[in-house]
């Protein structure tokens, strides 16, 4: 199938026929789509899945809202499955809305957003160039005078981002739609184009990142806490310290048994490594480099050009805003 070839499931029949194809997969790449995905009031639209088998690999969009619950409980249960692989870009948002708004506790991942962070030193980017990926997001006078306060901040590549990046785009190729329609019904046929778009784009980085030899041992784990990381709740789209582009910490660094502590910002439990000495120590507010990071943003946004300002907005891709 190419990129914009997909089939639609949208009854019993067509879901049926889907799943007898693909429940012998024992890898598959996953996207959903929605209307505010994850965070607070949100609502699931399509679940998109993609065969790997690159002889014949296959597009299936399940529709979320036309199928119910009941019926789709076998789809569930690969996605729940330890033996199938389930590939994402930024899974955060999936998992948000599949644990909170369905029961779905999605299992046996491997986030490639995740991957493409882990990748930068094998692929030869030195400590300047990950400080330098944080500019614009922060003011480069800050970075360069603060660089210490900034060694285990990482910013995070969007989909469209990290595929320019890898080279494997062309000027064009990815087309981005209104994200105010994902519940109408028939969906427009670009919204399908799309969802189809979003899950072929991660199967190519995939097979980028793989050909490579860049998803190293532990990827798995390290996915599973990193689109966990809302278990909690859903989180409000207008929680910055939780919703941001920057990598969260204790994900690629996590030590499990290590002493932790509560970030004020986050409200995340981390190890020393995750807090300045004096923040550890209590002297000073606690909170973890990255939520230092953010706060700092946030204070000298205030006096930042409105420009500036919509420039960073432009980013939101970072959570699925591009896909969901």
């Amino acid at each position: 199938m190419s990129i914009d070839d997909y089939i639609l499931c949208v009854d019993d029949r067509g879901f049926e026929d889907a799943i007898d194809a693909i429940k012998s997969s024992s890898e598959l790449i996953l996207d959903c789509e929605g209307e505010n995905l994850g965070h607070q009031g949100s609502s699931l639209s399509l679940i998109s899945l993609r065969t790997i088998d690159s002889e014949s690999s296959k597009t299936y969009l399940f529709d979320a809202i036309s199928i119910t619950n009941d019926t789709l409980r076998p789809l569930f249960d690969i996605l729940q499955s330890h033996s199938v692989t389930k590939i994402v870009f930024d899974g955060r948002m999936d998992f948000s809305e599949l644990y909170h708004g369905r029961g779905v506790d999605l299992r046996n991942v491997l986030d490639i957003q995740l991957v493409d962070v882990d990748s930068r030193r094998q692929r030869g980017e030195d400590e300047d160039e990950q400080l330098g990926r944080l500019s614009p997001y922060l003011h480069r006078r800050e970075i360069m005078g603060q660089a210490s306060s900034y060694s285990k901040v990482h910013k995070l590549c969007g989909l469209e981002q990290c595929l320019r990046e890898h080279k494997l785009i062309d000027v064009g190729e990815y087309k981005p739609v209104p994200h105010n329609s994902w519940l109408k019904r028939p969906l427009p046929e670009e919204y399908l184009r799309y969802a189809a778009r979003d899950v072929y784009f991660i199967g190519r980085l995939y097979n980028h990142f793989r050909q490579g030899s860049y998803i190293s041992d532990g990827l798995l784990d390290k996915s599973y806490r990193y689109v966990t990381i809302w278990r909690d709740a859903k989180p409000e789209a207008t929680d910055d310290l939780r919703c941001h582009g920057l990598l969260p910490l204790g994900i690629l660094d996590y030590y499990s048994h290590a002493l932790t502590r509560s970030c004020m910002g986050c409200q995340r439990d981390l190890p020393e490594g995750a807090f300045s000495r004096s923040a550890w120590k209590g002297m000073s507010k606690r909170q973890c480099w990255v939520c230092r990071a953010i706060s700092v943003r946030q204070n000298l946004h205030q006096g930042w050009d409105r420009e500036v300002d919509d420039y960073y907005e432009s980013d939101d891709s970072i959570f699925g805003y591009y896909s969901d």
